[in-house]
């Protein structure tokens, strides 16, 4: 088993929610912070990986993230999310 992990976040199994690698992990945790942020109309958009260890086990993606007040351009800024791929011993549970 899989965890995937940033500061400031709980933890997200391999698995869980249709996260299915690091990717679909910085973008959970991206959605996240735009919701503490932003409120529930936070969202993440254009996400992209800027660096990764040589072993692929931490990994630092910039997203934008944002909110589209009604009948407003978008306000929002760029974030860089790093995620750390934790294996678990299976029966760690």
């Amino acid at each position: 088993m899989i965890t995937y992990c940033s500061d400031g976040f709980r933890p997200i199994k391999h698995g869980e929610h249709g996260i299915d690698g690091p990717l679909a992990a910085a973008v959970a945790f991206a959605a996240r912070l735009a919701h503490r942020e932003f409120g529930q109309g936070g969202y993440c958009r254009t996400i992209r990986l800027d660096s990764l260890s040589r072993d692929g086990r931490h990994g630092r993606y910039q997203a934008f993230v944002g909110a589209s007040p009604q009948r407003h351009p978008t306000a929002g800024h760029n974030v860089w999310i790093e995620v750390d791929i934790k294996p678990v011993a299976d029966g760690a549970d």
